[in-house]
């Protein structure tokens, strides 16, 4: 007779809206960093005269090493996300929503700062101070307490083992823990078990990957290219975008309580990449004034936030909260890879044809066939689930149909559908 222990983690609390707040904080500076990354292009550039497919270079291998290789920023971002809905389940689309917020308000805040940085204390004297800043992503740490469970024993009849196997047996499980460890974080069996999440890894390749990282700085080059307004209020275009990023993050659970049945989170980020990949093409034609393309850049923001804070949403309902982590591990992999790619060649690009037309169509291109992908797929595959779902119920039912119940006292030797013999 041995004890069985089972756990059960108490949903909510104000336990869990503190790790909600945490991820905030995280999400708030690391893509505060990302998306505000434009003036600090624009000042590495002229500072040694580099090639602008040079100078994408610099973001490019940040964002592969930390979003592909899972180094820097991506040790903190997967884990965030990954742990809000350990705690929060019955209200997990708001609490997503406000966690990914973050990352509106951080480019927001951060954008305006880096430019007063940089005019005071340069490029370098900028990265120090930036570092200070973002080491107060410590603090959120502390928010990530143990969850409050509630435990039940449950007794079973099982084969005790003798004492030396048992002991053979914990000395296994000691030495072979930290490796099914990684093999767990890195479990790239949900690829094959889930093919809606494999669609979505495509879709954050294209869409999110070679698409979108390299928006923000075209948008400050380009405005500062065609002399729209000075170098400190062009800086307030990643503002704007960040503001249109804001509401976009908070709007997902109102869109999915009101849109129709059809809707889901899936098809709710095709139809946001799909806009946004849009508006990207469009963005150069949109230049007669500042205001114009001021309007432009809030409306990108907007779709492309509804795309980041649907993001680990999709993800968790294609393969499951406890599988969460792990898949977001693998997507930011992928993600990673594209993001190494698609600001480099959209910079080369740019001195190739020494405009930014053709760098917008490339990542417009990118993010539009992203969205086209997961609008015409995901209800292919989703069909077919249903009906290999339905299938299997027949074949449930067919096999009840077949079992032949006997009185409690025993089965007789031979029976039909009408009499009963006993011995």
């Amino acid at each position: 007779m041995i004890a069985k222990k089972t756990t059960r983690t108490q949903d909510g609390g104000c336990d869990g809206w503190l790790v909600v707040l945490g991820s905030h904080i995280c999400c708030m500076f690391i893509y505060g960093v990302y998306q505000a990354f434009g003036p600090l292009f624009v000042a590495i550039q002229c500072c040694f005269h580099a090639t602008s497919s040079c100078t994408s270079w610099i973001l490019s291998l940040s964002l592969f090493l930390e979003l592909g290789l899972g180094l820097g920023y991506s040790l903190i971002l997967s884990p965030c996300l990954g742990i809000i809905p350990l705690y929060i389940k019955k209200k997990y689309t708001l609490a997503n929503s406000l966690a990914v917020l973050g990352s509106g308000i951080g480019p927001f805040l951060l954008t305006p700062i880096i430019q007063l940085l940089i005019d005071a204390y340069g490029w370098r004297g900028t990265f120090i101070v930036m570092s200070a800043i973002n080491a107060h992503m410590f603090i959120s740490g502390a928010l990530f307490k143990a969850p409050t469970t509630i435990r039940q024993n449950n007794t079973d009849l099982v084969s005790r083992p003798s004492d030396d196997h048992d002991l053979a047996k914990r000395h296994h499980v000691a030495w072979c823990a930290p490796l099914d460890a990684i093999l767990h974080a890195l479990d790239l069996k949900l690829i094959s078990r889930h093919p809606l999440f494999a669609l979505q890894i495509v879709c954050v390749f294209s869409g999110i990957g070679l698409g979108s990282f390299a928006v923000p700085s075209f948008i400050v080059l380009n405005a500062n290219d065609l002399h729209l307004a000075s170098p400190f209020i062009i800086t307030f275009l990643i503002s704007i975008l960040a503001t249109g990023g804001i509401i976009g993050r908070v709007a997902p659970p109102v869109l999915l309580h009101i849109t129709c049945k059809w809707m889901n989170s899936g098809r709710l980020f095709g139809i946001c990449l799909l806009l946004a990949g849009i508006s990207t093409v469009i963005s150069p034609h949109l230049t007669m004034s500042y205001v114009t393309y001021a309007v432009h850049t809030a409306l990108y923001g907007f779709f492309i936030g509804v795309v980041f804070a649907l993001y680990s949403h999709v993800t968790k309902d294609y393969v499951g909260g406890p599988n969460l982590t792990a898949a977001l591990a693998l997507a930011s992999t992928f993600n990673g890879l594209g993001a190494m790619i698609g600001p480099t060649v959209a910079g080369l690009l740019y001195d190739i044809t020494e405009d930014c037309i053709t760098s917008f169509y490339f990542c417009g291109g990118c993010t539009t066939f992203a969205g086209i992908l997961m609008l015409t797929v995901e209800p292919i595959i989703q069909r077919i689930h249903r009906t290999k779902d339905r299938d299997t119920d027949i074949l449930i039912n067919n096999e009840f149909d077949e079992v032949v119940v006997y009185p409690y006292h025993g089965r007789p030797d031979t029976c039909d559908s009408t009499t009963q013999t006993g011995s």
